[in-house]
């Protein structure tokens, strides 16, 4: 894999660790009564601290189904998750992952917020607040264990939208601070767009990322 030596290695972990990892994880769980009517809208911009790579995305959520699109150091990504599958395509490569509760994954904090957001922030605690964005929001840490791993999140809810405008987040490749703007309660795109691409190739996604970490350096060989 010649594009991960060197100074490229940034982009192209980035790109798969970061956006396709967490996408993995972000699988929806079984379908609940009412689930099929969420609909959410929303822009984000990533901003992987290590290295100061900031990622803008876009991302609908429309009942069990999620769409992201993501503008990465190295080219459009595209991640669609529906019925227990996340696929994920890149310039670079494609992957995919069973999610859920039958592929081992975690629970999605954007669908367990969109759904039922006390109960999402149950098990938190509450911080104080802090104003982002010109409105006064609640601050909440979370934790959620991941593969015999703890992670952290603190978390900005805005108390109008009944969802968070910033997020501080652990990811595979350190912390990253996330702000979402133009936060809507509708989704327009059409069933079509939830859809992945059949036409190319998906690898199994851990074998892509425990490649993409031994060559980066971040993980040992086995």
């Amino acid at each position: 894999m010649p594009f991960l030596r060197g100074f490229h290695v940034v982009p192209a972990v980035v790109l798969a660790a970061v956006f396709g990892s967490a996408a993995a994880r972000s699988a929806p769980a079984p379908a609940a009564a009412g689930d099929a009517t969420i609909q959410l809208h929303w822009k984000s911009d990533m901003t992987v601290e290590k290295f100061g790579i900031t990622i803008p995305s876009e991302t609908w959520i429309k009942g069990n189904k999620v769409r992201v699109v993501a503008q990465t150091p190295v080219g459009e990504s595209v991640t669609v998750i529906r019925d227990g599958t996340a696929w994920v395509r890149t310039p670079l490569l494609a992957m995919k992952a069973r999610v859920g509760s039958e592929g081992g994954g975690g629970a999605d904090p954007g669908l367990d917020i969109a759904r039922d957001l006390d109960a999402f922030l149950a098990k938190g605690t509450k911080l104080g607040s802090e104003t982002v964005d010109g409105e006064v929001c609640e601050m909440w840490k979370t934790t959620r264990t991941e593969q015999g791993k703890t992670l952290e999140m603190t978390l900005w809810i805005s108390p109008t939208l009944k969802f968070p405008r910033q997020i501080r987040m652990q990811t595979e490749m350190g912390d990253a601070l996330i702000r979402n703007r133009e936060i809507e309660k509708k989704v327009t795109l059409p069933d079509s767009e939830f859809e992945p691409d059949l036409t190319v190739t998906y690898r199994e996604m851990s074998d892509v990322l425990k490649k993409l970490q031994q060559d980066a350096g971040t993980a040992p060989p086995r």
